[in-house]
């Protein structure tokens, strides 16, 4: 399995959690599946060196991670229908296709389309899988995954809905995984995180100017986030609890907790978002993280601090008060400062990290330190 994705399916990775104290983590930044066809002679889906998918008697199952409602392969390759054929294929650099769902009985959709097509390559019993049928080589088949469903997020849960393989040929890591998000469209009476109507609920008083200018890393003390919370506007009640990743999507937003000790009287505090190269992150820390899209988020402080329970309507309903501090096109390679301020010793500050409407990026990561911090840190002089 290459390094590309290495967060994404099941890296050891390294957190400094704060100065000097690090821990490790085994985790999973996204739910992973296996496909097979449903219909009357049923395959696991594996692919080709160059990403089709396939199935066939002698085909190895492939590792998928979901993401919301697109998935990749275990090579971190994005997952569409190519043109003109619409054929699934998973290619590098590909922006996954959105409008997939996986429902309580483990059979796909595709914006709302549950049948596909198996059609017949000529070696073997082999099959591509198309959108629609392209011949009469073809027949109707359901695709089933056997996990990440609607009822349940853990690898290998689903329900095994209609005839299946007997076993996959290759294994999956069962290890925690973290919340999928949709795409569907926003619930009647919601309004997004990323523009709700007249910035509504309180309002964050401004933070004092700080002393002294702080630089944006990780060579001064510095403070990692207290919580990490995902929020879902397709699940605008849902409480998702703690996460050690940071996600933005159409419908994903993140927020993060910091707390300042009494230590922190008379610093001065610089909040800054790290996103390193993926070539960098691969070749110090052997990790990385998945980024498709425009780059495009908005970066707001809270009124008051989010909590394991906090939900999209928390913000989208001005439960919690919100500050837009302004929009940034996010890039590789590049750090951004957010917000500077003196550190409100003995007391906390929280953050959002959301996508302005109309966008199109996708971002997970694994929120770690040194030696390259990858995601929202405050630096403290």
């Amino acid at each position: 399995m290459l390094a590309l994705l290495a967060l994404l399916v099941s890296g050891i990775l390294f957190a400094t959690l704060s100065q000097g104290s690090s821990i490790t983590l085994r985790a999973n930044a996204g739910c992973s599946f296996h496909l097979s066809t449903g219909g009357p002679a049923p395959f696991w889906v594996g692919q080709l060196p160059d990403g089709q998918a396939r199935g066939g008697s002698d085909i190895r199952a492939s590792t998928f991670t979901w993401f919301g409602d697109a998935f990749v392969d275990q090579q971190g390759r994005g997952c569409w229908w190519t043109p003109p054929s619409n054929t699934l294929q998973c290619d590098v650099n590909q922006q996954p296709a959105h409008g997939w769902d996986i429902p309580c009985n483990g059979i796909m959709t595709y914006n709302g389309q549950s049948t596909f097509y198996q059609c017949k390559t000529g070696d073997g019993d082999q099959v591509n899988l198309y959108l629609q049928s392209i011949g009469p080589q073809c027949q109707q088949v359901t695709l089933i995954s056997d996990g990440c469903t609607d009822c349940q997020n853990s690898p290998g849960n689903g329900a095994s809905a209609g005839p299946q393989p007997a076993s996959t040929s290759s294994s999956s890591n069962t290890v925690p995984s973290v919340t999928p998000f949709t795409t569907s469209p926003s619930p009647p009476g919601s309004s997004s995180p990323t523009s709700p109507s007249g910035n509504a609920g309180p309002r964050p008083t401004a933070l004092p100017p700080p002393a002294k200018d702080c630089s944006a890393d990780l060579t001064n003390t510095f403070h990692y986030p207290s919580l990490l919370v995902p929020i879902d506007v397709a699940n605008p009640d849902k409480a998702y609890g703690s996460s050690a990743y940071g996600q933005v999507s159409p419908n994903a937003s993140t927020l993060f907790n910091f707390d300042f000790p009494a230590a922190d009287a008379g610093k001065s505090c610089k909040v800054f978002f790290s996103l390193p190269s993926q070539s960098v992150l691969q070749s110090q820390q052997g990790s990385s993280y998945y980024f498709t899209g425009d780059g495009s988020v908005v970066f707001s402080r809270l009124g008051s601090a989010a909590s394991a329970a906090t939900t999209y309507n928390d913000i989208a309903q001005g439960r919690i008060g919100r500050n837009d501090l302004g929009a940034l096109r996010l890039q590789p390679g590049n750090t951004y400062v957010i917000e500077t301020f003196a550190c409100p010793a003995g007391q906390g500050v929280s953050y959002m990290v959301a996508e302005p409407a109309g966008h199109d990026t996708c971002l997970i990561y694994y929120q770690e330190g040194a030696p390259v911090p990858v995601g929202l840190f405050v630096s403290t002089c």
